[in-house]
Protein backbone atom coordinates (compact mmCIF):
# COMPACT_ATOMS: atom_id res chain seq x y z
CA UNK A 1 0.00 0.00 0.00
CA UNK A 2 2.43 2.53 1.18
CA UNK A 3 4.51 1.67 -2.32
CA UNK A 4 2.30 2.30 -4.37
CA UNK A 5 1.12 5.28 -3.08
CA UNK A 6 4.60 6.24 -3.16
CA UNK A 7 5.25 5.42 -6.79
CA UNK A 8 1.72 7.92 -7.56
CA UNK A 9 3.25 10.83 -5.83
CA UNK A 10 7.35 10.42 -6.06
CA UNK A 11 7.14 11.63 -9.93
CA UNK A 12 5.18 14.80 -8.34
CA UNK A 13 7.55 15.20 -5.69
CA UNK A 14 10.54 15.09 -8.70
CA UNK A 15 8.61 17.43 -10.82
CA UNK A 16 7.84 20.21 -8.06
CA UNK A 17 12.11 19.38 -6.81
CA UNK A 18 12.97 20.32 -10.32
CA UNK A 19 10.94 23.62 -10.28
CA UNK A 20 12.18 24.50 -7.24
CA UNK A 21 15.52 24.25 -8.61
CA UNK A 22 14.98 26.26 -12.17
CA UNK A 23 13.69 29.33 -9.33
CA UNK A 24 16.43 29.22 -7.54
CA UNK A 25 18.97 29.63 -10.70
CA UNK A 26 16.61 32.22 -12.45
CA UNK A 27 16.55 34.31 -9.34
CA UNK A 28 20.53 34.40 -9.49
CA UNK A 29 20.93 38.35 -9.43
CA UNK A 30 23.08 39.07 -12.96
CA UNK A 31 25.79 40.88 -10.57
CA UNK A 32 26.65 37.22 -9.06
CA UNK A 33 26.63 35.86 -12.28
CA UNK A 34 30.65 35.57 -13.53
CA UNK A 35 31.28 38.55 -15.93
CA UNK A 36 33.15 36.52 -18.86
CA UNK A 37 31.48 34.51 -21.32
CA UNK A 38 31.57 30.53 -19.94
CA UNK A 39 33.90 29.52 -23.04
CA UNK A 40 36.50 32.47 -21.75
CA UNK A 41 36.73 30.48 -18.63
CA UNK A 42 37.91 27.73 -20.52
CA UNK A 43 41.12 29.50 -21.92
CA UNK A 44 43.97 28.37 -20.82
CA UNK A 45 46.15 31.54 -20.13
CA UNK A 46 49.45 29.25 -19.89
CA UNK A 47 49.17 29.01 -23.75
CA UNK A 48 49.33 32.64 -24.15
CA UNK A 49 52.21 33.93 -26.71
CA UNK A 50 56.12 34.71 -25.52
CA UNK A 51 56.17 37.78 -23.49
CA UNK A 52 57.29 40.31 -25.87
CA UNK A 53 57.24 44.15 -25.55
CA UNK A 54 54.71 45.01 -27.43
CA UNK A 55 53.28 41.80 -28.19
CA UNK A 56 49.37 40.85 -26.91
CA UNK A 57 48.08 37.97 -25.26
CA UNK A 58 46.48 35.58 -26.89
CA UNK A 59 43.66 35.72 -24.08
CA UNK A 60 43.05 38.98 -24.94
CA UNK A 61 42.41 38.67 -28.56
CA UNK A 62 39.05 38.55 -29.23
CA UNK A 63 37.17 35.55 -30.15
CA UNK A 64 34.12 36.18 -32.55
CA UNK A 65 33.19 32.64 -31.86
CA UNK A 66 32.60 32.57 -27.50
CA UNK A 67 29.60 34.65 -27.93
CA UNK A 68 27.95 32.48 -30.64
CA UNK A 69 29.28 29.65 -28.32
CA UNK A 70 27.77 31.34 -24.94
CA UNK A 71 24.47 31.59 -26.59
CA UNK A 72 23.95 27.54 -27.94
CA UNK A 73 25.37 26.91 -24.68
CA UNK A 74 22.17 29.31 -22.25
CA UNK A 75 19.66 28.07 -25.15
CA UNK A 76 20.68 24.28 -24.47
CA UNK A 77 20.27 24.61 -21.04
CA UNK A 78 17.16 26.45 -21.34
CA UNK A 79 16.07 23.12 -23.47
CA UNK A 80 17.47 20.72 -21.27
CA UNK A 81 16.09 22.31 -18.23
CA UNK A 82 12.84 22.19 -19.68
CA UNK A 83 12.67 18.88 -21.50
CA UNK A 84 13.30 17.20 -17.98
CA UNK A 85 10.90 19.35 -16.51
CA UNK A 86 8.17 18.12 -19.23
CA UNK A 87 9.67 14.73 -18.95
CA UNK A 88 8.87 14.61 -15.36
CA UNK A 89 5.64 16.31 -15.37
CA UNK A 90 4.04 13.99 -17.96
CA UNK A 91 5.15 10.71 -15.67
CA UNK A 92 3.28 12.96 -12.47
CA UNK A 93 0.68 13.10 -14.82
CA UNK A 94 0.54 9.51 -15.99
CA UNK A 95 1.53 8.34 -12.42
CA UNK A 96 -1.78 10.65 -10.89
CA UNK A 97 -3.57 8.95 -13.87
CA UNK A 98 -4.56 12.25 -15.17
CA UNK A 99 -5.99 12.49 -18.99
CA UNK A 100 -3.74 13.21 -21.89
CA UNK A 101 -0.11 12.84 -19.59
CA UNK A 102 2.00 14.19 -22.65
CA UNK A 103 -0.36 17.38 -23.40
CA UNK A 104 -0.48 17.89 -19.35
CA UNK A 105 3.71 17.70 -19.31
CA UNK A 106 4.06 19.98 -21.96
CA UNK A 107 1.19 22.84 -21.48
CA UNK A 108 2.68 22.96 -17.79
CA UNK A 109 6.50 23.24 -18.09
CA UNK A 110 5.80 25.61 -20.83
CA UNK A 111 3.20 27.78 -18.77
CA UNK A 112 6.29 27.21 -16.48
CA UNK A 113 8.82 28.91 -18.44
CA UNK A 114 6.87 31.35 -18.84
CA UNK A 115 5.77 32.24 -15.23
CA UNK A 116 10.27 31.59 -14.94
CA UNK A 117 10.71 34.52 -17.56
CA UNK A 118 7.68 37.13 -15.84
CA UNK A 119 10.04 36.30 -12.67
CA UNK A 120 13.42 37.03 -14.43
CA UNK A 121 11.75 40.69 -15.29
CA UNK A 122 12.03 41.47 -11.65
CA UNK A 123 15.72 40.17 -10.71
CA UNK A 124 17.99 43.09 -10.69
CA UNK A 125 20.04 42.80 -13.91
CA UNK A 126 17.99 40.11 -15.24
CA UNK A 127 15.45 39.92 -18.60
CA UNK A 128 12.56 38.27 -19.87
CA UNK A 129 12.58 37.41 -23.16
CA UNK A 130 9.52 35.47 -24.92
CA UNK A 131 11.82 33.59 -27.19
CA UNK A 132 13.49 31.97 -24.23
CA UNK A 133 9.94 30.75 -23.30
CA UNK A 134 9.57 29.44 -26.92
CA UNK A 135 13.02 27.33 -26.35
CA UNK A 136 11.65 26.72 -23.45
CA UNK A 137 8.44 24.90 -24.93
CA UNK A 138 11.05 23.38 -27.69
CA UNK A 139 12.66 21.86 -24.55
CA UNK A 140 9.24 20.55 -22.69
CA UNK A 141 7.92 18.87 -25.83
CA UNK A 142 11.69 16.71 -26.66
CA UNK A 143 11.40 15.83 -22.91
CA UNK A 144 7.02 14.70 -23.08
CA UNK A 145 8.30 13.01 -26.17
CA UNK A 146 11.00 11.10 -24.90
CA UNK A 147 8.59 10.33 -21.94
CA UNK A 148 5.96 8.92 -24.53
CA UNK A 149 8.63 6.95 -26.18
CA UNK A 150 9.85 5.57 -23.12
CA UNK A 151 6.28 4.88 -21.74
CA UNK A 152 5.09 3.44 -25.03
CA UNK A 153 7.98 1.21 -24.54
CA UNK A 154 7.31 -0.03 -21.44
CA UNK A 155 3.88 -0.78 -22.23
CA UNK A 156 4.97 -2.93 -25.26
CA UNK A 157 5.15 -6.71 -24.52
CA UNK A 158 7.96 -8.70 -25.50
CA UNK A 159 8.03 -10.91 -28.69
CA UNK A 160 10.39 -13.76 -28.59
Amino acid sequence: MVTERLRRWLPLLAALIWAGVIFSFSSIVSSNLPDTPIWEALRNPSLDAPSLPDAPSLAAVPDPDVAMWEWITRKGAHILTFGVLGFLVAAAAAALQLPRPGLTGWVVATLYGAVDEAHQAFVPGRTAQATDVLIDAIGALLGVTLWWYLARRRRRPIVR
